[in-house]
C-alpha cells in the first residue's frame, strides 16, 4: 500500500509541475504567431470585419469563440470548441496557424495522468479519479502524521537542526534520512495544502463539504459549470429594432471596464444562433488585471439592441461557499498567487518526489540492508 501510494504521489507531483505551467508553455510556443507588428498610425480593423474575414476565408474552421487581447501587438484568437485555434492579425487580417497543437496534445496527456491516471475511456476515468483521490487522502495522512514523526526523541538543538538543515558529508542511509526530514520540513505546509485541496477536487463529498461548512447547497457541477447563473431577461425591443454590431457592444464593455485586459465571447455559427440572440443577452467575458484567474474573470450580459449592461457578476458577488471552492481549485495549481504561486507549488512537488525516493530508500535499508544506528 505504501509503495503504491508513493508511486502515485510521485506521478501526481511530477505531472502537476508540468500542467501548472500549461498556459505559460503554450504562450511561449505561440509567441511568434500571436505577436503582430503595429503599423504606424493605423488602427485595428473592427471586430465585425475580422469575424466576416475568418468566416469567408476559413469557413471549414467554424469559429465559435473569439478572444480579444488589449495589447496592441497581440493577435486576435479565433477558436473552435475551445481547443482549435487561429491567430488573426487585427491590422492586416492575416490568418496564422497555431503551433501549439502538438504541445497541447502532450500536455493533455500529462493532465490525464494527473487527474485520471490516463484512464480516459468511458467508464474508466471515474476509477482513475478515485484512485488518485485515495492517494491524495493518503498523502494528507502522511503529512499530518509526519508532524509527529519529524520531532526527534531527544529535543536538543543539534537534533532539531538536522531536521531543517542539510548535513554536510552525510552518505547512504544517513543522507536519505536527513533529506527526508529536511524536504518534509520545508514543504510541509504546501504539500498539506495540495493534498487537502486535492481531496476536495477528487471526491464528491469533499466538494459538498465546502458548501456545507458555508451553510449553502452545493452545485451539481464540480467544474467551471458551478459558476453559471440564470441569464438576465432582455426587455422586449421595438419591432424595428436591430441588433447592434459586436464593435458597438464591445464599446459598452470597454466603457464599463476601462482597465480590461481581455474580452472574449461566443460567435454564432448558424442561423438559429442569430435568432436566439434576439431573445437572449449577449454575454462577454471580461478579464481584469488580477493574478487569480476566476477573480479576474467577469461575465457581462448586454442587451443586444441597446448595448446596456443587464447583469455583471464579480467574484466578490459570489456566495462564500463558491468563492472558497474556486480558491481551492486555484490553490491546488498555485495559480491563486500567480506565477510565484506556481513556482512555490512546483518546488514543493519536487520535494515530494525526493521524499518518495528517500522514503523508498529508507524502507529498503530497513528491510533488506545492513542495520545502521541512527542518532537523532
Amino acid at each position: 500500500m505504501a509503495l503504491a501510494t508513493g508511486i502515485l504521489v510521485a506521478l501526481m507531483s511530477a505531472t502537476g509541475i508540468v500542467i501548472a505551467f500549461e498556459d505559460e508553455i503554450l504562450d511561449w510556443v505561440d509567441h511568434d504567431t500571436s505577436t503582430v507588428s503595429v503599423p504606424k498610425g493605423q488602427s485595428r480593423l473592427s471586430v465585425d470585419q475580422l469575424i466576416d474575414l475568418v468566416q469567408r476565408e476559413r469557413p471549414e474552421f467554424a469559429a465559435d469563440y473569439l478572444v480579444i487581447p488589449k495589447e496592441q501587438d497581440a493577435a486576435f484568437a479565433f477558436m473552435h470548441e475551445y481547443h482549435e485555434l487561429l491567430h488573426v492579425d487585427p491590422y492586416s487580417g492575416e490568418i496564422r496557424e497555431t503551433r501549439r497543437a502538438d504541445w497541447q496534445s502532450v500536455l493533455w496527456k500529462f493532465e490525464s495522468l494527473h487527474r485520471f491516471l490516463g484512464m480516459q475511456a468511458e467508464g474508466w476515468w471515474q476509477t482513475g479519479r478515485l484512485i488518485n483521490g485515495v492517494a491524495n487522502l493518503s498523502l494528507l495522512f502522511l503529512c499530518l502524521s509526519g508532524i509527529y514523526l519529524w520531532f526527534p526523541r531527544r529535543m536538543t538543538y543539534k537534533a532539531l537542526h538536522s531536521g531543517w538543515c542539510f548535513i554536510s558529508g552525510a552518505r547512504g542511509r544517513a543522507r536519505n534520512y536527513n533529506w527526508h526530514k529536511v524536504f518534509g520540513f520545508w514543504s510541509f505546509l504546501v504539500l498539506t495544502m495540495l493534498a487537502a485541496t486535492g481531496v476536495v477536487i477528487s471526491f464528491e463529498w469533499g466538494h459538498r463539504l465546502v458548501f456545507i461548512l458555508a451553510g449553502e447547497e452545493a452545485p451539481e457541477s464540480r467544474s467551471f459549470g458551478m459558476m453559471n447563473v440564470p441569464s438576465a431577461e432582455v426587455p422586449p425591443p421595438p419591432p424595428s429594432a436591430k441588433i447592434l454590431s459586436y464593435e458597438q457592444l464591445l464599446g459598452s464593455v470597454r466603457e464599463a471596464y476601462p482597465e480590461w485586459q481581455q474580452i472574449s465571447f461566443e460567435l454564432p455559427v448558424a442561423k438559429d444562433d442569430e435568432a436566439r440572440i434576439r431573445h437572449s443577452p449577449v454575454t462577454m467575458h471580461v478579464v481584469l488585471p488580477d493574478h487569480m484567474p476566476s477573480r479576474a474573470w467577469i461575465p457581462v450580459e448586454l442587451d443586444p439592441f441597446t448595448g446596456r449592461i443587464l447583469q455583471m457578476i464579480h467574484f466578490n458577488d459570489r456566495s462564500p461557499g463558491l468563492r472558497a471552492r474556486v480558491w481551492i481549485r486555484f490553490l491546488h495549481t498555485g495559480a491563486a498567487y500567480g506565477i510565484w504561486g506556481k513556482i512555490i507549488v512546483s518546488l514543493a512537488s519536487i520535494a515530494a518526489v525526493i521524499m518518495v525516493y528517500t522514503g523508498f530508500a529508507l524502507s529498503y535499508h530497513r528491510f533488506f540492508g545492513r542495520s545502521k544506528h541512527l542518532v537523532d
